[in-house]
């Protein structure tokens, strides 16, 4: 919980220390930083996963997957120095600060790795420490960075220092004695499919705030990204359920978590939009403030939006805890749409782009409910469907 209050409070304090331009900036930022991390998390389920599937041999894929942490983070750094002039031009911002924020997200890989290790092992006092370690920094160097300097450069500088040490911090937490191993060819297979799959999924949540960051005017584009602040905290609010039952989804053939981690999820999202219905005021000031008062008739939409965003994630690593990837089809057709949607059609407002993003993803929700075939069995290691014994469905 405190990591995720840690992420809330970078972004609250932002709001509040940088212009609404360049916080329009710097929300343009995060959501890459969040495209980006996909190749993190994917990392963070591929240890966890392998982790709890083999509680008897855990130092073995440990170090395996620690190698994997390491060469994922040094790809990614090299497309992060590829991919820095043409995001600085798409999102108008410097060159510096594209760069510093998708050097943070390399970075970050090594130490997310850790923290699926640490879940894996259902260690989550441990896990706690470090994932607190590892945003907490983030979110204090982001925010000493804004706080000297009100530029998305400064901040941006900020999140890369910080999060330079926050992952050292995460690495030692999870130190154990393992011979380091090169993975096997399953476990690298497995990695490029969660990160297909959730690069998909990522792309689709955070394209609508790039979206608005090209079509709206500099003070609608930062209004747009104090809304999908508030979208983000829905997303992440029910987190710690994936975190728990994420291992535990790995290890059974059983459904019953699965259906709970997508039943609580939702349960979660509905108060959270409900509360942000009823107190949008409340919620807006702590968000960002009277400058941002045209925001707050339509404040619920984007709390709904990230709880839908949430349920699709869930729906999603239920899959990954049993190596299936097939989701990953609507996920695409879904942020398709909604990209042809916006640009073709409804980029007018504020209140345009988020409705039809708001469409899209009870679309994506209704496409990987009705994914029946995913229900059906669960693969063993080497990928091979094994057939679920009708008495340990719960």
């Amino acid at each position: 919980m405190f990591a995720n209050a840690a992420a809330y409070g970078m972004s609250l304090v932002a709001a509040r220390l940088l212009p609404p331009a360049e916080f329009g900036s710097f929300g343009a930022l995060l959501s890459l930083s969040i495209v980006a991390s996909t190749v993190a998390i994917a990392c963070q389920t591929v240890a966890a996963r392998r982790v709890a599937a083999h509680p008897g041999a855990t130092a073995a894929h440990e170090g395996e997957v620690r190698t994997l942490g390491l060469a994922s983070s040094g790809v990614l750094l090299a497309v992060a120095l590829v991919l820095t002039p043409p995001s600085s031009i798409l999102l108008h911002v410097s060159g510096l600060a594209a760069g510093a924020v998708l050097t943070s997200v390399a970075v970050s890989v090594t130490g997310f790795t850790a923290l699926g290790v640490l879940q894996g092992r259902q260690s989550y006092v441990r896990f706690g420490v470090a994932y607190s370690a590892l945003a907490g920094l983030r979110a204090v160097g982001t925010i000493v960075g804004a706080a000297v300097t009100p530029t998305v450069e400064a901040a941006a500088v900020g999140m890369l220092a910080g999060t330079v040490v926050g992952t050292v911090a995460a690495v030692a937490c999870g130190r154990r004695a393992a011979p380091r191993r090169r993975p096997p060819g399953d476990a690298v297979r497995e990695l490029g499919r969660n990160v297909g799959s959730m690069l998909g999924l990522y792309v689709f949540i955070n394209l609508d705030v790039v979206l608005a960051r090209v079509y709206l005017a500099p003070h609608a584009s930062g209004t747009y990204a104090v809304g999908s602040l508030v979208s983000k905290i829905a997303f992440f609010l029910p987190m710690s359920v994936i975190t728990v039952l994420f291992p535990r989804m790995a290890a059974s053939a059983t459904h019953g978590y699965r259906r709970l981690a997508i039943t609580a999820t939702a349960a979660i999202g509905l108060v959270f939009t409900a509360v942000c219905a009823l107190g949008a005021g409340i919620v807006l000031d702590l968000a960002g403030g009277d400058a941002y008062a045209p925001l707050r008739p339509h404040l619920w939409m984007f709390a709904l939006q990230g709880s839908i965003f949430a349920v699709a994630q869930a729906a999603m690593l239920t899959r990954l805890a049993s190596r299936r990837a097939r989701a990953a089809l609507p996920v695409w057709l879904t942020t398709v749409a909604l990209a042809l949607g916006v640009t073709l059609f409804w980029h007018g407002s504020v209140v345009e782009i988020v409705t039809v993003s708001l469409v899209a993803a009870t679309v994506l929700v209704a496409a990987l409910a009705s994914d029946r075939g995913a229900r059906e069995t669960t693969p063993s290691d080497d990928g091979t469907p094994v057939a679920e014994h009708p008495s340990s469905r719960t």
